[in-house]
């Protein structure tokens, strides 16, 4: 449909909005209100609220401890094998007998 069909119609059967008084104003505030869960420091505040609920905040602090230890845990037995792969490799390459030329 055309921009002057369209344009007709409505001059023909104008569309009804509501009368309510402040609907206007209801309208705006649900675009600003809109425009403001879009933005950082809002959602930074809504974050930062529902994590220090303390029936929210308690079981994530728990998991953050269990989580950062199991890491610690986790990369500290890595690296320990690492040591002792490259002491074993060092072993073979230095101190062994079976390597070195009698």
């Amino acid at each position: 449909m055309k921009d002057e069909d369209l344009r007709r119609l409505f001059k023909r059967n104008p569309p009804e909005l509501p009368v309510e008084r402040g609907f206007q104003r209801e309208v705006w505030q649900k675009i600003g209100r809109r425009n403001e869960i879009l933005s950082l420091p809002f959602l930074l505040k809504t974050t930062g609220d529902f994590l220090t609920r303390p029936a929210l905040g308690i079981p994530l602090a728990v998991a953050a401890v269990a989580c950062s230890a199991w890491l610690a845990v986790h990369n500290g037995v890595e690296s320990r094998n690492e040591t002792w792969n490259e002491l074993a490799l060092s072993y073979n390459q230095i101190i062994n007998p079976i390597n070195h030329d009698n």
